[in-house]
Protein backbone atom coordinates (compact mmCIF):
# COMPACT_ATOMS: atom_id res chain seq x y z
CA UNK A 1 0.00 0.00 0.00
CA UNK A 2 1.27 3.13 -1.00
CA UNK A 3 2.18 5.78 1.91
CA UNK A 4 0.15 8.89 1.66
CA UNK A 5 2.24 12.18 2.10
CA UNK A 6 0.81 15.21 3.61
CA UNK A 7 2.09 18.52 1.96
CA UNK A 8 2.73 20.00 4.90
CA UNK A 9 5.54 17.57 5.86
CA UNK A 10 6.86 17.34 2.64
CA UNK A 11 10.37 19.20 4.06
CA UNK A 12 11.12 20.66 0.54
CA UNK A 13 8.07 22.36 -0.29
CA UNK A 14 8.37 23.43 3.62
CA UNK A 15 11.91 25.23 2.84
CA UNK A 16 10.34 26.55 -0.51
CA UNK A 17 6.87 28.06 1.18
CA UNK A 18 8.15 29.18 4.54
CA UNK A 19 11.63 31.31 4.29
CA UNK A 20 12.21 33.47 7.09
CA UNK A 21 12.55 37.80 6.21
CA UNK A 22 15.81 38.33 6.95
CA UNK A 23 19.05 36.11 8.12
CA UNK A 24 19.21 38.45 10.98
CA UNK A 25 15.32 38.62 12.32
CA UNK A 26 14.19 34.60 11.85
CA UNK A 27 11.89 35.66 14.83
CA UNK A 28 9.46 36.80 12.52
CA UNK A 29 8.58 33.44 11.08
CA UNK A 30 7.54 32.97 7.25
CA UNK A 31 6.74 35.58 5.16
CA UNK A 32 3.88 36.44 2.77
CA UNK A 33 3.53 38.63 -0.35
CA UNK A 34 6.03 41.57 -0.26
CA UNK A 35 7.97 40.26 2.88
CA UNK A 36 5.42 40.84 5.39
CA UNK A 37 5.20 38.73 8.04
CA UNK A 38 2.70 35.85 7.96
CA UNK A 39 3.57 33.93 11.18
CA UNK A 40 1.04 34.02 14.34
CA UNK A 41 1.53 31.80 17.55
CA UNK A 42 -1.29 28.90 16.97
CA UNK A 43 -1.40 28.66 20.45
CA UNK A 44 -2.23 31.85 21.33
CA UNK A 45 -4.05 33.46 18.41
CA UNK A 46 -7.81 34.05 18.85
CA UNK A 47 -10.06 32.83 15.86
CA UNK A 48 -11.46 36.57 15.74
CA UNK A 49 -8.15 37.21 14.22
CA UNK A 50 -8.41 35.60 11.56
CA UNK A 51 -11.61 34.82 10.85
CA UNK A 52 -13.61 36.63 8.24
CA UNK A 53 -15.82 39.32 8.83
CA UNK A 54 -18.88 40.22 6.05
CA UNK A 55 -19.19 36.38 4.93
CA UNK A 56 -20.77 36.05 1.10
CA UNK A 57 -23.70 34.08 2.25
CA UNK A 58 -26.27 31.91 0.15
CA UNK A 59 -29.99 31.21 0.44
CA UNK A 60 -31.32 27.58 1.38
CA UNK A 61 -33.24 27.73 -1.92
CA UNK A 62 -30.50 29.08 -4.43
CA UNK A 63 -29.18 26.42 -6.93
CA UNK A 64 -26.42 24.70 -6.48
CA UNK A 65 -25.29 25.86 -9.70
CA UNK A 66 -25.81 29.42 -8.77
CA UNK A 67 -23.86 28.85 -5.43
CA UNK A 68 -20.95 27.27 -7.79
CA UNK A 69 -21.09 30.54 -9.96
CA UNK A 70 -20.94 32.50 -6.70
CA UNK A 71 -18.01 30.59 -5.53
CA UNK A 72 -15.86 30.97 -8.20
CA UNK A 73 -16.86 35.09 -8.81
CA UNK A 74 -15.33 35.63 -5.50
CA UNK A 75 -12.50 32.94 -5.90
CA UNK A 76 -13.95 31.44 -1.96
CA UNK A 77 -14.33 27.86 -1.76
CA UNK A 78 -17.42 28.12 1.05
CA UNK A 79 -20.14 30.28 1.69
CA UNK A 80 -23.14 30.46 4.65
CA UNK A 81 -26.13 29.47 4.24
CA UNK A 82 -29.19 32.17 6.12
CA UNK A 83 -32.49 32.43 5.97
CA UNK A 84 -34.58 35.63 5.17
CA UNK A 85 -33.48 37.20 8.95
CA UNK A 86 -29.79 36.28 8.23
CA UNK A 87 -29.57 33.30 10.45
CA UNK A 88 -26.95 30.72 10.17
CA UNK A 89 -28.59 27.26 8.90
CA UNK A 90 -25.23 25.80 7.54
CA UNK A 91 -22.29 26.04 5.26
CA UNK A 92 -22.08 24.75 1.83
CA UNK A 93 -18.35 24.23 0.48
CA UNK A 94 -16.88 22.91 -2.60
CA UNK A 95 -16.17 19.63 -1.10
CA UNK A 96 -20.32 19.20 -0.99
CA UNK A 97 -20.45 20.35 -4.38
CA UNK A 98 -18.46 17.47 -5.68
CA UNK A 99 -19.76 14.97 -3.79
CA UNK A 100 -23.45 16.17 -4.93
CA UNK A 101 -21.99 16.14 -8.77
CA UNK A 102 -22.23 19.64 -9.05
CA UNK A 103 -18.37 20.31 -9.96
Amino acid sequence: MKKSRSRSRNPRLRKTLFRPSSTSDRSSGPTGVGGRSRARNRNATPIAAVMTRDCKTAAPGMLAAESLEMMEKHRINALLVVDGERRLLGALNMHDLLRAGVV
